[in-house]
């Protein structure tokens, strides 16, 4: 732990808490954290968080905090997760026209304004034939009638 860590019980108060230096192999870094707790994992190599992202189920959030945008385009090809934040936290799930949700394992679906709404609305399609005549009659057998050959023969002709 780098800092933080003091807990009342009583209160229900965990003070925010930072861990480093944090063993691959770690819980923390494989469970949902609900609570003022952040892990913290530093690379040296743009090439290495990817490698470490690739052999983990993909992520809800991720963040890159860069100035230099190749490594950021970089982090973007070559990720992926349910948002992905830049030089900020958070705040994309603060935006209304972001869709909100996560990708496999995190979570499936969209949430936030339009994307909510489509997501979580049942768009049903409805045809309903009016006419007496319909054009899929004339897909289904008895071919022998003249009319329907000589309409076979036109529709091969030119489609």
């Amino acid at each position: 732990m780098h800092t933080g860590g003091e807990m009342d019980l009583d209160s229900n108060y965990i003070a925010p808490t930072i861990f480093t230096d944090i063993a691959s192999d770690s819980a923390i870094l494989e469970e949902e954290i609900f609570g003022p707790i952040l892990p913290i994992i530093s690379f040296k190599e743009i090439s290495n968080p990817i490698n470490y992202l690739r052999k983990r189920d993909k992520p809800l959030a991720s963040y890159i905090f860069s100035k230099d945008q190749k490594e950021i385009d970089f982090f973007l090809y070559n990720t992926s997760s349910g948002s992905t934040c830049i030089n900020e936290i958070m705040l994309q799930f603060t935006q209304p026209n972001l869709p909100f949700g996560g990708i496999n394992t995190s979570g499936l679906g969209r949430a936030n304004g339009k994307f909510g709404f489509i997501e979580f609305s049942n768009q049903r399609s409805v045809l309903r034939q009016y006419s007496p005549f319909s054009v899929t009659k004339l897909l289904f057998p008895p071919y022998q009638l003249a009319w329907k050959k000589k309409l076979i023969d036109i529709v091969l002709k030119w489609f």
